[in-house]
């Protein structure tokens, strides 16, 4: 169990709420003391315990009485989204068995196909001797030997293949799904029920607020009476009277090159509120995940909640260990500080999905990850090239991705690395799948060239198994992985027998790998 520092001033300056109030609902919870000077080092538990209750206190706005009322709200709501989580793992593991199915289909018809190539390369290596020589030849020759009994496994195969069976089986598969995603959507419906009647609890309990011009500052009442004087004196002209703009920005974001009109502080303040729609990007820094929501923090504090099925609370606490390399900033559509829009969900939904995988190597009790490798059928190279275009930036990952199958998996690993120190941090890494004449090859890649790439062969008929155990593995317990590849006898074998190719000179690198795949 690691420990997490709680700094209690960044934090309430994050959360953009007053400190006394903060600090006075701290001391009501039961919970270890909290300095209010300097930052305090909690366990884990504790700390997820802290957030928490403090986010009980700004949902209900430090409001003891309103807090009762949405409690057994938010347990029901806990409850449902647990139950939705456990009920998408079914979904996945539904998946990969529809996926299995299908390729074992696709497999099956393509036997003949298989054999006749096999017999192919079996004539030619016989049309390469005489007569005389050719008995002596073929009965030492390994790849002869090889290719022989290659032909007579899928002989068998194709003996034993029923495709009416099969597609009985992918019918069956289809259906249960299909009633798994019905009621996984059920599932969803009835969590953003609970959401909204607790989002209605918490507005029918807080006073609105109203607008009294006494509460304008002087600087702005000054220029509201300066604008009436000058309409005034002239009322038969139509004049046009330059409203400043003031955008809401994110900490992160990109400031506009000029700005037309000078604004004091007090209206920038009145106008934050614009009705205008502006589109903004904001680096994951300033991004809270929730439970079903996710909100952005900008210059004039945070932003209201948005709805996101997909999102989690405990994803904050696992996005403290991670980079974001080369990660898209995350563009929304903003109007009244309320997010309207998600503009790049695609590249939203991966890096949940992500986080998500990556809380089991931490040791995060709230993480549940979903090992079936269907869920990344749609992460193909065009997927990589729409959504997060400079995810691959890096000369050796480019070049990956340039040689890998159209439609094969290109898999995200989580690799977490820990410093000597005990701080543990998170590292990219991907599966590539690499089409072969004998097969395919199934590469693993770091972010960092220091570490040599990996490779994994496994046959057609194969591919989809191997690419799930090698993941089982990579996201397993097992610590030093590179080096228990390299050092033990059993690994090696169920995987595939890598074989590693250094990036000590960037030429040889790319030709190392190029005889490993038909390009």
């Amino acid at each position: 169990m690691g420990m997490v520092k709680f700094d209690f001033v960044q934090y309430a300056s994050k959360m953009n709420c007053d400190e006394q109030q903060l600090y006075s609902w701290i001391c009501r919870g039961k919970l270890p003391a909290i300095s209010r000077k300097k930052p305090v080092l909690l366990p884990e538990k504790t700390y997820q315990m802290l957030i928490g209750h403090i986010e009980d206190g700004l949902t209900c706005g430090f409001n003891d009485k309103i807090l009762p009322t949405i409690k057994p709200l938010k347990q029901d709501c806990y409850n449902a989204q647990t139950k939705l989580d456990l009920h998408s793992q079914k979904v996945s593991q539904a998946e990969a068995v529809l996926a299995q199915y299908q390729a074992t289909l696709t497999q099956g018809h393509n036997l003949p196909r298989s054999i006749a190539s096999v017999e192919k390369k079996i004539r030619e290596i016989k049309q390469t001797y005489t007569v005389k020589k050719m008995l002596g030849f073929l009965s030492v020759n390994s790849s002869y030997k090889e290719l022989i009994n290659e032909k007579s496994q899928l002989e068998q195969t194709l003996k034993a293949f029923t495709p009416q069976k099969i597609e009985a089986q992918i019918k069956i598969a289809e259906t249960r799904l299909a009633q798994l995603r019905d009621f996984e959507r059920d599932l969803i419906k009835q969590v953003q029920s609970i959401k909204s009647r607790i989002t209605a609890t918490v507005s029918a309990a807080k006073p609105p607020v109203r607008f009294q011009a006494s509460n304008l500052k002087p600087a702005f009442s000054s220029a509201l009476a300066s604008v009436a004087a000058t309409m005034s004196a002239e009322p038969s002209a139509s004049p046009t009277v330059a409203v400043p703009r003031v955008p809401i920005l994110p900490l992160s974001g990109y400031a506009p090159k000029t700005i037309n009109s000078k604004t004091s502080k007090s209206a920038e303040t009145a106008l934050k509120n614009s009705s205008v729609k502006q589109t903004i990007r904001v680096a994951w820094d300033d991004v809270t995940f929730g439970d079903g929501s996710i909100r952005v923090r900008h210059k004039t504090g945070f932003s209201n909640t948005f709805s996101l099925v997909e999102s989690r609370g405990f994803l904050n606490l696992i996005k403290t260990h991670y980079k974001f390399r080369n990660a898209p900033l995350l563009t929304i559509t903003m109007m009244n500080n309320n997010i309207i829009e998600v503009v790049n969900k695609d590249a939203v939904l991966y890096y949940i999905k992500f986080l998500s995988d990556t809380g089991s190597l931490l040791d995060l009790g709230n993480a549940r990850q979903s090992r079936g490798i269907s869920r990344f059928r749609l992460y193909n190279k065009e997927y990589y090239r729409r959504c997060l275009p400079d995810l691959f930036k890096s000369s050796s990952l480019k070049f990956l991705c340039e040689i890998s199958d159209a439609e094969g998996y290109i898999i995200p690993v989580p690799e977490v690395v820990v410093t000597t120190n005990g701080t543990k941090s998170v590292d990219d890494s991907f599966m590539f799948t690499l089409r072969s004449r004998a097969g395919f090859y199934i590469a693993w890649e770091s972010t960092e060239d220091s570490k040599a790439t990996y490779l994994f062969q496994c046959s057609s008929s194969n591919l989809l198994r191997t690419q799930q155990l090698l993941y089982d593995y990579l996201v397993g317990p097992t610590v030093n992985k590179r080096q228990t590849l390299i050092n033990s006898d059993s690994i090696p074998r169920q995987l595939g027998l890598p074989r590693r190719i250094f990036h000590s000179d960037v030429l040889n690198w790319k030709c190392n790998l190029k005889a490993y795949c038909s390009i």
